[in-house]
């Protein structure tokens, strides 16, 4: 049977929880299928941030938000943002693709989008396994969308 002493504990960690769960859908929306973006864990008054956001604005935004919570000692951060992910992922294809095809590189909350001009199949497997390693990368996908070519 649970002390007073773990009972208040568990309280007051319920009571954290639920402040922080409130200050991140405050300044973090869903995303598009329902689930947040951004997941924060407390232990031991510790809070982790998880996630994708679309500007480092936003990540700053969330972080000032979360330092405003009563009750939390420190904050670990893995928030990623699509503009250092997409500036990452030029420099990535810079580096290893050949300059007359280099694609278009685009991310939106964590998928890297390659618009080729012209596809290569081993190419784009050695690319992705490169920026797939990259932290905060959900996804990489590969078109021919400014072509015109949607399959």
């Amino acid at each position: 049977m649970p002390t007073a002493l773990a009972r208040q504990r568990r309280r007051a960690h319920q009571a954290v929880s639920a402040r922080l769960a409130e200050a991140v859908g405050a300044v973090q929306p869903p995303g598009p299928d329902g689930r947040p973006l951004v997941r924060a864990s407390i232990r031991a008054g510790r809070v982790r941030l998880r996630g994708n956001v679309a500007s480092t604005a936003r990540a700053n935004h969330i972080r000032r938000a979360i330092t405003r919570v009563a009750g939390l000692a420190v904050v670990a951060d893995d928030l990623y943002d699509d503009e250092t992910l997409a500036r990452d992922a030029r420099a990535l294809v810079a580096v290893n693709v050949p300059p007359a095809i280099t694609p278009r590189v685009y991310v939106v909350l964590g998928k890297v989008y390659l618009d080729w001009p012209k596809r290569d199949a081993e190419l784009e497997r050695s690319i992705e396994a490169h920026i797939s390693r990259a932290a905060g990368v959900r996804a990489v996908v590969h078109g021919q969308w400014s072509q015109g070519v949607w399959g």
